[in-house]
C-alpha cells in the first residue's frame, strides 16, 4: 500500500494500467486520458508516454498513459535506486511508487539560462556514462541547452536535477560498476 495514495486512487491506477495492458484503451486526447484515469489532481503536465498530476503538499505523480510509460516509470525507480550516492542527488527524489506510478518531489525552477548550469549537466551526463549509461532526451540539441521539459533547478543546493529520466540506454555495466 502507498504511503502517499489513497487505496482508492491506487485502485484507479491500477484498473487503468490492467486496462492499458489489455489492449481496451483506444486513442484519446491528453485531457481525455487524465479525465478516464479518474484521479483527482491537477494535471502539471503531459509528456509521451506519461501524465504528471500535481499531488500536492510538494509532490508529483506520474501515471503511465501508454504501455512504455508503465516501463520507463520502472525504469525511473532502476536507476534511482541503483546509482551510486554521487549521481543518485542529480535525480530527483522517487518517494513512493507502484505498478505503473511514480510519486516524485515536485520541482518547479527551470534551469537558469547559464552556461555554468550546461556545463554541470554536461558533468552530470559524464558521470552516468562513466557508470555505463546514456540518460537520453536532456539537451535541446539546437541550442545545447537543458531541455526544459526534462531537467529543473534545485536553488537551496544550486543544482541542475533530472526529473525525467526514463529514457536510459545501457553502454556497459550497470550503475555503480564503473
Amino acid at each position: 500500500m502507498s504511503i502517499f495514495l489513497t487505496e482508492a486512487d491506487e485502485g484507479r491506477i491500477r484498473r487503468w494500467v490492467e486496462a492499458l495492458e489489455s489492449d481496451r484503451i483506444g486513442s484519446s486526447s491528453d485531457e481525455e486520458t487524465a479525465a478516464r484515469i479518474g484521479l483527482p489532481y491537477p494535471i502539471a503536465g503531459v509528456g509521451k508516454h506519461r501524465v504528471v498530476f500535481d499531488a500536492g503538499e510538494g509532490l508529483v505523480l506520474k501515471v503511465a498513459k501508454v504501455q512504455e510509460g508503465v516501463e520507463r516509470n520502472g525504469t525511473e525507480v532502476w536507476l534511482y535506486d541503483r546509482s551510486p550516492p554521487e549521481l543518485r542527488r542529480h535525480l530527483c527524489p522517487i518517494v513512493d511508487f507502484g505498478y505503473g506510478w511514480i510519486v516524485m518531489k515536485k520541482m518547479a525552477a527551470r534551469v537558469p539560462s547559464r552556461d555554468r548550469y550546461v556545463e554541470q549537466l554536461d558533468r552530470i551526463c559524464e558521470g552516468f556514462l562513466a557508470a555505463g549509461l546514456v540518460i537520453m532526451d536532456l539537451y535541446a540539441r539546437r541550442l545545447n541547452r537543458p531541455k526544459q521539459g526534462n531537467v529543473r533547478f534545485d536553488e537551496k543546493r544550486d543544482k541542475v536535477v533530472l526529473i525525467d529520466y526514463a529514457d536510459v540506454r545501457i553502454v556497459s555495466g550497470s550503475p555503480g560498476e564503473a
